[in-house]
C-alpha cells in the first residue's frame, strides 16, 4: 500500500516457502520419520519399565503421544541437522521480543536472534532493531510468513516500526530459517528508517498484486547473504522443511542479478500476497 504520513504502512513481507518434493527429500524425510517412530516406541518401553520407579520420568511421559512424538522428532532433527558456520556471539539478555509473545516461542526467537548476529550485516540490523525499539511479535498469518510495518510522522520522518512472524516458523529446530526471516524483515525496517524503501521513494516497480519488486529484492538479497554466510554457496546440505526455500533463494542469488530478479518476481507474484495482514 502507499505510504501515508502520520499513518502506518507495511514495508514488506515474506512468503511461506514450499518444501521440496524431490525423491531425495522424500527418502530423507521417510528415513527420519521411521527413526522417530522407533525412538517413540523406545519411549513407550521406557515409561512402561521405569515410570513407576522414577516420578520425574513418569511426569515426562505423561504428555500426550503427539507431543512426545513431536519432541522425539525434533530431537532427531537437531542431532542430524547441519550447524551454521557463523561467528560466535554472547547471548543478549534482552533481545527485541515483544512482551505479548507467548513463552513457548521465546527459546526459538532467542536462538534465531543469536544466529542473526553471527554475521556483520545481521549484527548491524539487530543493533538497529534494539536501538530503535522495534520488537518482534508472533501471530498466525495466512499466506505470508512474516511482515514488517513502519510508521512515519507528518514530516515524513520514520517514527516507529514492528515485525510480525507467523507462528509456523517459530521453532528451535529451524531457528536458522527464522534468523534468515528476521534479517529479511529487519532489512525492510532499515530501509524505511534511512528513507530508501519503495514506500518512501515511490520509484519501484509494483507487481499486479501490490508487491514492490525492488523492495522485496533488497530484503531477499540480505536474507540470501545471511544464508550464504551460514552454509556457503552450496547452501544447507540436508533440507527437511522451510530451509529448502532458503537454499533455492541462495541458488538464484548466486546465479546473478537477472536470475535473482526473475526468481523474486515469480516468488512474489502470487495473488494471495498480503492476505490476513
Amino acid at each position: 500500500m502507499a505510504s501515508i504520513r502520520g499513518d502506518a504502512y507495511a514495508a514488506g513481507a515474506i512468503v511461506k516457502s514450499k518444501p521440496t518434493t524431490s525423491s531425495r527429500y522424500k527418502d530423507t524425510l521417510a528415513g527420519l520419520v521411521a527413526i522417530a517412530i522407533i525412538l517413540f516406541a523406545i519411549d513407550i518401553v521406557l515409561v512402561s519399565l521405569f515410570a513407576g520407579q522414577n516420578p520425574g520420568l513418569s511426569s515426562v511421559f505423561s504428555q500426550p503421544p503427539s507431543v512426545l512424538f513431536e519432541a522425539t522428532s525434533h530431537f532427531l532433527i537437531d542431532t542430524v541437522n547441519e550447524k551454521p558456520d557463523l561467528a560466535s556471539v554472547a547471548p543478549d539478555a534482552n533481545p527485541p521480543i515483544c512482551d505479548s509473545v507467548e513463552e513457548q516461542f521465546l527459546p526459538a526467537l532467542s536462538e534465531a536472534f543469536l544466529l542473526m548476529r553471527g554475521t556483520e550485516e545481521g549484527s548491524r540490523l539487530y543493533d538497529e532493531l534494539v536501538a530503535r525499539d522495534v520488537c518482534v511479535s508472533v501471530d498466525g498469518l495466512g499466506f505470508n510468513g512474516g511482515y514488517s510495518t513502519s510508521w512515519r510522522d507528518w514530516n515524513g520522518d520514520w517514527q516507529r516500526g514492528a515485525i510480525v512472524i507467523d507462528d509456523d516458523y517459530v521453532t528451535t529446530w529451524e531457528a536458522d530459517v527464522l534468523a534468515a526471516m528476521l534479517v529479511h524483515e529487519a532489512t525492510h525496517i532499515d530501509r524505511a528508517i534511512h528513507g530508501t524503501s519503495c514506500e518512501v521513494t515511490l520509484a519501484c516497480e509494483t507487481l499486479p498484486n501490490g508487491v514492490d519488486l525492488e523492495e522485496e529484492m533488497a530484503a531477499h538479497a540480505a536474507e540470501a547473504r545471511w544464508w550464504d554466510a551460514a552454509y556457503g554457496d552450496d547452501g544447507k546440505s540436508l533440507t527437511i522443511g522451510y530451509d529448502y526455500g532458503e537454499n533455492a533463494l541462495l541458488e538464484a542469488y548466486i546465479r546473478g542479478p537477472e536470475a535473482f530478479e526473475q526468481f523474486i518476481r515469480d516468488l512474489r507474484s502470487d495473488p494471495r500476497e498480503g492476505e490476513g495482514l
